[in-house]
């Protein structure tokens, strides 16, 4: 049985939608781990979109000699070293300096579950350098035509929904305070509205 996780909607939604949401609060997503600067490996940021699984993260020595980094996403049960099947993986770059670098995970193709990401070494024992915090994909939010479902915070799990004619003015205005520079995004996406939304200092790269 599909659960829907649909959370609370503005209070002039349609009746309609009223009718099919229940409400419910998915566990609250890792936070910021602190400020980096970029000296050591380390993961600066990790958080839920939407869509994805974004993990941003500093490597100025992976380590791995003549073989190439890379990251994987394992179920949280997984040890080390992580010789068990994955489910996605990607090759990743040395970082430099204090820009850190990010990598995404399309929760569709992860499933439903719980996991963490390792980034490992091209040289077969699977030994990892860097670990993210366990992080959780749950079931995606039911779809209503002219409504956007975002995260309600970029570390605040909950479902929201929000009226595509309400994405520029409200939505995205709480992006001028890098508050929901995400929500804003995936909004802008679903509702198929410009990219070019003015947003004052928000950051849509985030």
């Amino acid at each position: 049985m599909r659960i829907l996780l649909c959370s609370s909607i503005r209070d002039n939604d349609s009746p309609d939608i009223f009718a099919h949401v229940e409400r419910c609060r998915h566990p609250r997503a890792p936070s910021p781990l602190h400020f980096a600067d970029g000296s050591q490996n380390e993961i600066s940021d990790q958080h839920l979109s939407a869509t994805e699984t974004v993990i941003q993260f500093f490597a100025p020595n992976p380590g791995c000699g003549n073989t190439k980094p890379w990251v994987a996403v394992w179920p949280s049960d997984a040890s080390e070293p992580y010789l068990a099947d994955y489910k996605v993986w990607q090759y990743v770059e040395p970082t430099s300096g204090l820009k850190p670098h990010t990598v995404k995970f399309n929760n569709t193709e992860l499933g439903i579950g719980e996991y963490k990401a390792a980034f490992v070494c091209e040289d077969g024992r699977r030994s990892p350098w860097m670990v993210s915090e366990t992080f959780k994909v749950g079931p995606v939010p039911c779809e209503y035509e002219g409504w956007c479902a975002h995260r309600a915070g970029q570390y605040n799990n909950a479902w929201m929904y929000t009226a595509c004619d309400k994405v520029a003015h409200e939505l995205c205005e709480g992006c001028q305070l890098g508050l929901k520079c995400v929500a804003c995004r995936d909004c802008i996406a679903q509702c198929g509205l410009s990219d070019d939304i003015d947003i004052g200092f928000g950051d849509l790269s985030r």
